[in-house]
């Protein structure tokens, strides 16, 4: 029942990849590659992403880590949120 999950984002925002319980507080997460999702209960899907992770190889967590970072500056970074914030008054005031 989670609203929005930080410790998810502030782990994306380090290039830590994330296996994470397939609920709708972290729907977000889904557009990036460095996030494995599971059942929540089912450990046999827990222990089968675990296995997933660990045969990355550094390369393949390196870019994850990038591309994960980059996605949680641009969506969740105060640059971002200006950005949209000034959208917001752009529309009012036109």
């Amino acid at each position: 029942s989670e609203g929005f999950s930080y410790s998810v984002c502030e782990a994306l925002l380090n290039g830590v990849p994330v296996i994470a319980s397939d609920i709708p507080g972290v729907s977000w997460a889904r557009r990036l590659p460095g996030v494995l999702f599971f059942t929540p209960g089912d450990s046999s899907a827990l222990a089968n992403a675990i296995e997933e992770l660990f045969s990355w190889t550094a390369t393949c967590r390196g870019e994850c880590g990038e591309a994960s970072r980059d996605f949680v500056m641009s969506e969740f970074g105060i640059a971002g949120w200006v950005n949209r914030i000034r959208g917001v008054y752009e529309s009012i005031l036109v």
